[in-house]
């Protein structure tokens, strides 16, 4: 499709819709400036105004448009027409330009595919149903340093063709997967992406998405409020991240022990079930019954086990009152109780440092599990300074 030089005052400029790229005008007049000494190198895109013959709808280029006519003050334009195009058309198009923009947003890029996938479903004809898809990938360009790209690295007829193809490609085997696959291809990204980007716009509204964006909440994030089942517990959540409340701050005062995990996406309550229910299932053993079972093998592998035992029995107390905590088991409180743990500790063992099961510390490399100083003879008396003499080394890996 060629270029055409029309009149700027016969644009009409569609209202921003809370996808769109923010407009800015600094950098409008800073491409004006480019425009200038270089000439207008690549030419926006509009179509026929179908209410008012003889004017042009902006579909791409609002940044171009504003540079000449309003900071250059230059009546016309360089600019693709792109004739055919109906306005669900026009929209996917200018979609398809914002999904290449880096600065959209997690919140705006997710609103976006979500549109597109409205029209895509509105496009979706009986008999389009049974076309071939025929949209081919297309490859992100590197960055062009020209400010006149607007910081779009696609080709203003190619949003055309590719919006052409793509609303009118679809596979009836599996519609929602032809649709990731589509938006992929058109756009240089993942699937997974797209898919992530699904899962957000599904679980908010546009207002919703719009809060995300001003309170420049991360993907991450947005993902695990998506978690939350209870539609009215989303929503207050994120009424409360509008009030400057963190994700996590507000997760916790309306959902609280229901707040999705960070992992899997199991609850809190899940885990400390399954947790309290592993407890209540061991049985009941002595200190002496506990070493032997847990760390007779390592301790044999150590010149002194003294330390190892007493350090892993203290493992043992502080186990227990972390489970008392996690679990509200009443087995572990009971057992700890009988542990005399109490004041102050009570306080500390909550936030104790997690460390693994003693069964698991291991041989200090340098001593070999003989607790001497490698380089001074054992008859100095001398402690390995890597194990503090105790032969051993404990692993801050999480075991609870």
């Amino acid at each position: 499709m060629d270029a055409q030089i029309i009149e700027c005052r016969l644009i009409d400029v569609p209202k921003a819709k809370p996808e769109d790229r923010t407009f800015s005008k600094e950098f409008a007049i800073k491409l004006a400036d480019s425009i200038k000494i270089d000439g207008q190198l690549q030419p926006i895109v509009v179509r026929p105004n179908p209410n008012s013959p003889g004017r042009y709808i902006l579909i791409a280029g609002r940044h171009r448009l504003y540079a000449k006519k309003n900071a250059l003050k230059e009546q016309f334009i360089n600019a693709t027409i792109i004739a055919d195009m109906d306005e669900t058309e026009a929209d996917m198009a200018s979609i398809t330009e914002n999904l290449w923009r880096n600065p959209l947003s997690k919140a705006q890029h997710a609103l976006a595919i979500k549109k597109w996938h409205d029209h895509w479903v509105i496009k979706m004809t009986p008999a389009e149903k049974t076309a071939q898809p025929i949209v081919a990938a297309t490859e992100k360009e590197s960055a062009d340093p020209i400010l006149q790209s607007d910081k779009s690295s696609i080709d203003p007829t190619t949003v055309a063709d590719e919006t052409e193809k793509v609303v009118r490609s679809a596979d009836s085997a599996d519609s929602e997967t032809k649709f990731d696959e589509t938006v992929a291809a058109a756009t240089g990204q993942s699937v997974s992406g797209v898919q992530r980007a699904k899962r957000i716009a599904n679980a908010f509204t546009e207002d919703q998405l719009q809060v995300f964006t001003q309170m420049e909440v991360n993907q991450t994030d947005m993902l695990r409020v998506a978690k939350i089942k209870d539609e009215a517990h989303r929503g207050e959540v994120v009424n409360l991240i509008a009030t400057g409340m963190t994700v996590d701050e507000a997760i916790k005062e309306v959902v609280k022990d229901k707040a999705p995990a960070r992992d899997n996406g199991t609850s809190k309550a899940e885990k400390e079930a399954k947790e309290a229910a592993k407890v209540e299932k061991e049985p009941e053993m002595t200190d002496g019954e506990w070493l032997a079972k847990y760390c007779g093998e390592k301790a044999a592998m150590l010149k002194s086990p003294a330390k190892y035992y007493a350090d892993a029995l203290l493992f043992r107390v502080v186990c227990d009152a972390r489970h008392a905590f996690r679990c509200k088991s009443k087995k572990s409180i009971a057992t700890t109780k009988k542990g005399s743990v109490t004041g102050a500790f009570w306080n500390l063992v909550n936030r104790f440092v997690s460390v693994s099961h003693p069964k698991d510390w291991l041989i200090c490399p340098e001593c070999k599990g003989q607790g001497d100083h490698p380089s001074v003879p054992p008859s100095a008396a001398v402690k390995c300074p890597k194990c503090f003499g105790g032969g051993y080394l404990l692993k801050t890996e999480e075991y609870l």
